[in-house]
């Protein structure tokens, strides 16, 4: 769908009372009206879920950290890679940096991996939205939503380290994305 199309049902949603929209500088975040009775999308997301195949109800994890300079997008990289099908990965930052550390873009790709994007910024859209948010660095900058699942990673911020370093610090990642993955997949 093109932004147009998208733009125009989003203004449909904000004028029948379904979405609110808050501008930020150039970007427009919505969420879901509050005043609004949502018991009528529980009806619209069964109807929905039979319509689709079993990738599109899978599960939604979000990695954030200050800049999404590092750690989130090594953990982004390491998840993509060990994640099963139908587990979506996204990362985000506090405080968005113009770029990707270049010494972890470096270990990335010694490991044949690449960073999740540019650095982001953290949309309380998707916090609202991801069953598990890991933070590593930036907890008090998350918002907080029921039913969505967090832990917060203490985690060493790979910015200014030696190649050496940050291959310990993705070693330390991997061992915890793999739990959280193994975590998942039981829940």
């Amino acid at each position: 769908m093109s932004q147009l199309t998208i733009s125009h049902h989003l203004g449909k949603l904000v004028k029948a009372g379904v979405l609110e929209r808050q501008k930020r500088g150039k970007c427009a975040y919505f969420t879901l009206n509050p005043d609004f009775d949502q018991n009528l999308l529980a009806n619209v997301t069964l109807g929905v879920a039979m319509n689709v195949n079993d990738t599109a109800t899978g599960t939604t994890i979000l990695f954030a950290c200050r800049q999404n300079a590092g750690r989130s997008q090594i953990a982004a990289a390491l998840a993509k890679q060990l994640a099963p099908k139908g587990v979506t990965i996204l990362s985000a930052g506090s405080e968005p940096a113009d770029a990707v550390h270049p010494v972890v873009v470096e270990a990335l790709a010694e490991l044949g991996l690449q960073p999740d994007s540019q650095p982001k910024p953290l949309d309380p859209a998707q916090v609202k939205t991801s069953d598990w948010v890991v933070t590593m660095g930036c907890g008090e900058a998350c918002p907080f939503f029921p039913g969505v699942h967090y832990q917060d990673w203490k985690i060493d911020d790979p910015s200014d380290r030696s190649l050496e370093e940050v291959r310990s610090i993705i070693d330390q990642i991997r061992i915890r994305v793999q739990e959280l993955l193994d975590t998942v997949s039981q829940g």
